[in-house]
C-alpha cells in the first residue's frame, strides 16, 4: 500500500471526493469521477490493473493489481477483491432496497438505517449514490436500474487514508462495459471540467457522416493580445501532451481509428485560435502559421 501515499497529493481532487463538473449542459451540476482523471493517476504512479467485467449490468470496474479477487463468493456477489492481508476489501453485489429505483428513494433506505449520504455523483455516464457506513467502515456506491436490479461496490476500511484515496479511485472507473462516442466525450468533458475549470465544451457527432469529437480548450484572460509568444512553444507542447492523452484513450478503448479526434485551442470568447489539431496533425498554429 506504499505507493498509494502519492496518490493522496496526486490525485486529492478525488480523494476529497470534491471535483465539481457538470456532466452535460443540461445536468443538474453533479460532482464528477471520471476514468481519464483516475487513469492519469494510475500512470503517474505506476499503479498497474485490469478491468473486470459486471456481465448481468454490462459494467466494467477497474481493479489495482495489489488487490486480486477471492474465489469464494456468494450467489449475489460478482467480486469480492482483497490485498494479500485481507486488510482492503471491494466487493461488487446486488443488494436490496426495498423496490425502491429512484435514487432519491435509495437515499432515505439506506440513511434511515444509518448510513450517511454524501450525495449523488456522476460516474462515466452513471448517476450513482455514495454513502458511508460507519458501523462497518464501509463507503458504498450505488448505481440503480431501470428494471429494479440496483448494484452496490462496497469498500472498506476508509478510515484509513491510503484506503479512502484508492477507493476514490477504483470508484471513478465504473463504466459501460462497451462504449460509444457519447460516452468517451461526455469522460472528455468531465476531465477538461475537473482540471480546466467550469464550462469547457465538447462536442461530438456519431453518424453517417462519421464519428468525430472535438475539444474546445482556453485559459481565462488569453487572446493574441495577452498569449505569452516568448513560451510559445512551452504553452504549445502542453496542448499537444492534452491531445495526445485524449488519443491513447481512445486507443485503450479501440476507437482510435474510428473516431477523429480534434483539439481546438482558442481565446475565452472563442473568437480567436492558436491552435488546431486534428486526426493527429496541427492544421493551425497562430505563431508558426503551420
Amino acid at each position: 500500500m506504499k505507493k498509494l501515499v502519492t496518490l493522496i497529493l496526486v490525485f486529492v481532487m478525488l480523494a476529497a471526493l470534491t471535483a465539481a463538473a457538470a456532466a452535460d449542459e443540461g445536468s443538474s451540476k453533479l460532482v464528477t469521477l471520471n476514468w481519464i482523471s483516475a487513469r492519469r493517476a494510475f500512470l503517474q504512479n505506476d499503479l498497474e490493473g485490469n478491468f473486470y467485467e459486471i456481465p448481468d449490468f454490462g459494467m466494467d470496474i477497474w481493479i489495482p493489481n495489489i488487490l486480486t479477487p477471492m474465489e469464494e463468493i456468494d450467489s449475489d456477489c460478482y467480486y469480492v477483491f482483497t490485498d494479500k492481508n485481507n486488510v482492503v476489501t471491494i466487493k461488487v453485489h446486488r443488494i436490496s432496497v426495498e423496490g425502491k429505483t429512484a435514487l432519491s428513494e435509495i437515499e432515505k433506505v439506506v440513511t434511515d438505517a444509518g448510513a450517511i449520504s454524501d450525495g449523488v455523483f456522476w460516474i462515466n455516464g452513471y448517476n450513482a449514490l455514495i454513502y458511508e457506513v460507519q458501523a462497518t467502515d464501509t463507503l458504498a456506491t450505488v448505481i440503480p436500474f431501470d428494471d429494479g436490479d440496483v448494484i452496490e461496490f462496497a469498500f472498506t476500511p476508509i478510515s484509513n487514508q491510503d484506503v479512502y484515496t484508492l477507493t476514490s479511485i477504483v470508484m471513478s472507473t465504473i463504466q459501460p462495459h462497451k462504449l460509444g462516442v457519447e460516452d468517451v466525450a461526455l469522460m472528455i468533458d468531465a476531465d477538461l471540467n475537473s482540471n480546466w475549470g467550469p464550462n469547457r465544451k465538447v462536442q461530438y457527432t456519431d453518424n453517417e457522416e462519421g464519428k468525430n469529437i472535438t475539444v474546445y480548450l482556453w485559459d481565462e484572460g488569453v487572446t493574441t493580445e495577452t498569449i505569452d509568444t516568448d513560451n510559445w512553444e512551452t504553452i504549445r507542447q502542453g496542448k499537444i501532451n492534452i491531445y495526445n492523452t485524449y488519443v491513447d484513450v481512445l486507443n485503450e478503448f479501440n476507437m482510435g481509428n474510428d473516431v477523429v479526434l480534434s483539439l481546438l485551442y482558442i481565446s475565452p470568447e472563442e473568437e480567436q485560435s492558436f491552435l488546431t489539431i486534428s486526426g493527429g496533425q496541427i492544421e493551425y498554429d497562430f505563431a508558426n502559421k503551420e
